[in-house]
Order: structure tokens, then sequence, then C-alpha cells
């Protein structure tokens, strides 16, 4: 009989609406209740970040199977042996594909409107409730069983094995991440209970290492082939999404369940993991079965986990992995929650792949990938952004929030180590997504975005560099950190400019209100460098005086403002 039941036991931590503070809630508590709490408040974002995921595999499967009053859609037909379980007898039809998607968009608009989740949510969790149990010797949740790896390591080698790649609490808690070599100073947990855990904590620390771990463990299954073991999934992709006012909105603005990007992933059935055997869904992932639908890609694995199921929480922490096959990542457009990269050399040339968001570059930096050019075919829109464009005439204007997340790595690319996350949060109206005509807001922003850059990296890095050059010290080092401190310095106004766009306003007004504070801004941070001269700055016909002269006209050369502003 398995122990501690994801349905009943409080492990998820929510922000409540009432008292503002968190608590922890079961899967049955947060589907009834979504809409009397904020947001997701784990230990890190990048842990939300693969909850959600997994919240999201749970309605998306749902609604892909029955309606907002928890009945199957006309061109379905469920296998009633099963109840609540809601398994599909057959497939959709492609000949009823476009009365199947109408359906479901239908479902969607009805939820919205109804702003909490329908009964059916959890009677389907009711359904499946021998698939939640944290430790169970049959359908352990996110992890196989011990035969399953002794069915798959070489005859009498599998506890060896399995002893011999483990990851202790202190390894899998992002918050310590401390080897077996060297000690993690300054952690949340100190002495001997690092690798001390609640089985709520585990339970959410299991499910973020199975998106973001890295490669430094050397436990494989045997194989005749040579394959490419996965890091993590999520901790390949830039991961965007949607913020609401509270979960319910979040969970919901984020429910795809009409994909955008391809027909395929929207008629093809949903397959979480739960919904099959540990064994089946491990020979999926060994063999590099392609991912055909978002609840079996929301709900992935990177290693085949083993955890004892005499393990309590009085204990130490053990968890045994051994790697499995990466996902493809080229053109991989079923992920709807990344930004694109197009690859112009090395493995993956001419191919997308998935962009992970650079520690350094707020949000808006990449504003040019969220709202794309649909004359590059070297773009490629974001497919959550995209899926907004189908909802957004029903949510009444609103502000719209967009929040990254990315695992940063040690950068090596033996071990690919986690060492931090990458988190931003971009609040603008919705005309900024959804306005995209050839005028509209959507480009003005965008080319705003690309002036902004360009000032920077065009004017003010060449002149950072001249300055280097005379003053004869590390050009790159002294350029890269002036960079980053006047990037910094438009941080703050860019993101108050765009989150306050309207859409009474004049584009032309605002761009040029933008243009104008940019201007002030490059110049101040310009005239800071300036106060700091030598005698050396003064020497030579290129010298430090001279460069300033050249970046002013360069500044008033791209950005022409009124003559009264001109310097």
């Amino acid at each position: 009989m398995g122990r501690y039941n994801l349905l009943d036991e409080a492990w998820i931590p929510v922000l409540r609406k009432d008292t503002g503070k968190v608590d922890e809630v079961s899967l049955l508590t947060l589907f009834s209740q979504a809409q009397e709490y904020y947001a997701l408040a784990g230990e890190m974002e990048t842990q939300n970040f693969a909850v959600l995921r997994v919240l999201l595999a749970i309605l998306t499967t749902v609604f892909s199977r029955v309606d907002a009053e928890g009945e199957p859609y006309d061109c379905l037909i469920l296998d009633e042996t099963k109840g609540k379980r809601l398994i599909l007898k057959d497939p959709v039809d492609e000949v009823d594909a476009e009365e199947y998607m109408d359906a479901l968009d239908e479902t969607w608009e009805t939820i919205w409107k109804q702003h909490r989740f329908p009964e059916i949510v959890c009677q389907y969790l009711e359904a499946w409730r021998d698939r939640f149990y944290l430790l169970d010797e049959t359908y352990p949740f996110f992890q196989v069983t011990k035969q399953d790896l002794a069915n798959r390591l070489p005859e009498g080698k599998g506890t060896t094995a399995l002893n011999a790649k483990s990851f202790a609490g202190k390894q899998i808690n992002r918050l310590i991440s401390e080897s077996n070599n060297k000690e993690a100073i300054f952690t949340p947990v100190v002495g001997n209970k690092k690798s001390h855990m609640s089985e709520a904590e585990l339970t959410r620390w299991l499910i973020t290492m199975q998106g973001y771990i890295g490669t430094a463990d050397k436990g494989k299954f045997p194989s005749d082939e040579k394959v490419t073991n996965s890091k993590g999934w999520l901790y390949d992709i830039g991961g965007i999404y949607l913020e609401g006012d509270d979960i319910f909105e979040t969970l919901w603005m984020n429910t795809m369940l009409h994909h955008v990007g391809d027909e395929r992933y929207t008629l093809a059935p949903q397959t979480p993991c739960w919904e099959y055997s540990p064994s089946v869904r491990l020979d999926e992932l060994l063999q590099g079965t392609p991912q055909n639908n978002l609840a079996s890609l929301y709900t992935v694995w990177s290693r085949a986990i083993y955890i004892l199921t005499d393990w309590t929480a009085e204990k130490d922490v053990s968890i045994g992995a051994i790697k499995v096959t990466e996902i493809e990542h080229e053109n991989a457009f079923i992920e709807p929650m990344t930004l694109w990269s197009f690859n112009k050399t090395g493995n993956h040339k001419n191919q997308f792949t998935p962009r992970v968001h650079l520690p350094e570059q707020s949000l808006w930096r990449s504003f040019g990938l969220l709202i794309t050019d649909k004359n590059n075919i070297e773009t490629k829109d974001s497919g959550i952004i995209d899926y907004y464009h189908t909802i957004a005439s029903l949510l009444d204007n609103r502000m719209v929030k967009l929040r990254a997340v990315s695992m940063l790595s040690d950068g090596n690319a033996t071990s690919w180590m986690p060492v931090d996350e990458v988190t931003d949060v971009l609040s603008l109206h919705e005309m900024v997504l959804t306005d995209t005509d050839e005028d509209g807001w959507s480009v003005r922003v965008r080319d705003t975005v690309e002036d902004t850059k360009a000032i920077i990296e065009q004017v003010y890095h060449p002149f950072l560099s001249k300055v280097a050059k005379i003053r004869g010290i590390e050009s790159s080092d002294f350029v890269e950190y002036q960079k980053a401190l006047l990037y910094e310095a438009v941080d703050g106004p860019f993101r108050n400019w765009l989150q306050y766009l309207l859409p009474k306003d004049s584009k032309d007004t605002k761009v040029y209100a933008w243009k104008k504070e940019l201007f002030h801004i490059v110049l101040t941070t310009a005239e800071h460098i300036m106060k700091h001269l030598s005698i050396r700055d003064y020497i030579g016909k290129e010298n430090s005086v001279t460069a300033y002269q050249w970046f002013k006209f360069q500044l008033n050369q791209r950005i022409p403002l009124e003559k009264d502003n001109k310097i």
C-alpha cells in the first residue's frame, strides 16, 4: 500500500488571498479553491514552474476529453469500463477535427467565465488516486520501481548500480546544492540535517529534479546505441508563461486545449506520465519516442528515479537516478512555453532550438523574440504568445504579466551543474501583444526595443572601447561592466514606459517620449565617465575628449530630438 498521497497531503505552497500568508495545500484543495490563492509560492521560481506544468498536464488531460459540465465531447468515445478515469476508447477522428477544436474553445471560454474549476477535475484525480502516492511499490509518482531498474540493468548489478548513482537530499535541494566533495556555506539548513526533507519538500524537489538536473551523474542504462542523455527538458528552455491575478487565472490562461502551433498536438490523446505504468513510460523515454502531446511533455522525466519505499522524513533523503534519452530539441514546436533561437552555425544549423534566458538580460530585451517579424524566416513566435491572441478577446483588455524563468548552469559542458536561477516579470497592456498590424503597438514597441539596444551597442559601446584604448586598460572588462551599468539605468524607466502604454495613447507621442528619456539616460551615464579623467585622457589627437565629441554627434544622429534638446 502506498504512502503519502498527493491528492490529500498538503505539499503545494500557495500565497493566500485572505491572509497574505504562504500555506501548503493538496492537489484536491488547490483545484477546488484555486481562485482563493494569488500564486504558487515554492522555494524557487524554477520549482514553481516545474510544479505549474504538472498542474497544467492535469487540466489539459481532463478538458481534452470532457467539457465544462464533465460530459465527453460529441466526437469522442470514452471507455465506460474505466469510469471517471476518462480514458479514450478511440482517438479523435480527423474528420471531426474542426468540431472538436471548436468544442475545446467553448470549454475554455465557459470555465474562464465561471472563474473556478469544475468538480470533474477532482473526480478525475480521485479515479487515478493510486498513481499519486509518493512512495509506492507499483506506481510511485514521477518514479520507477525497483523491479523496473532490475529488469534493465545487468543481472546481479541492479542494487550496486543504483547505490553508486545516488543523490543525497542536499544535492537535489537547490537551496543547498552541496556535493559530497565541497561543503556549501550559508545554506538554510546546517549541520547533519542538510539531507533531511519532509515528504512535501521531497515531492516538490523530485518534480524539479526531473526538469532540471544537469549531467554530472554517470548512471546510464546499458545500450548498444550512442544517445544523448537528458539534463532536464526545462533546463534547456527559456520558460515563459502568462501570470494572472490568482492561481485559477494563471493555470487557465496557460492551459492550451487548442494547440495553435500544430493541429496534430491537439488531436493526439493526452498522456501524462501517471496514466501508464512506470515501466511503459521508461521504455518510451529510453527509445527516444517523440513527445506528441502537452500532458506527456509537461510530465516528462530526465531520470529513472527510485526512492526506497521504507524512507521516512526522519531519515536522510537518498535518491537513485539513472539517465534517460534527451528529447529532440530541433524545431520542437510542441513546446509552447519558451522563446526560440535560429541557429546559423553548430550542430543545429538552420534549425530552431529553445532559447534560455540570460542572467544579464532583462526580458524586454528579448521582445523581438516575443513578438517576431512575420517576414523574417529566422524568427519563431513563442507558442504561449500565439495562444494569447486566441483568448485575448475574452480577457477584458487586461494588463498582462509575462513571467520568465530559467536555470543557470556552472557553464561546464561535462556537468551542467545547476547553480542559480534567472527570473523576470514583464507587465504590459494586452494591446502590446495583440495589436500586430503593420503600424500596431506590437511592431512599434519591438522597433523601440531594437532602437534602444542599437543606441547602447552601436553608439555607447564604441565610445567605451575608445576610452578603454586611450586609457590602456583591458577593453572587454571595462566595456562590458560600463555597458551593464547603462542597461541597468535604462531597465527601470523602460519597464515603467512599457507598463503604462494604453490604447488611447498616441504611438508617435509615446515613442518620442521614450527616446527623449533614453537620450538623457545615455548622456548622463557617459558624462559620469567624463568626470573622472586623468592627464592620459587628454593626450594625443585621439583622446577621451574627442571620443566624447564623437559619441555626442552619434547620439544626436540616432535620436533626432527637438532643437532645444540637442547637445
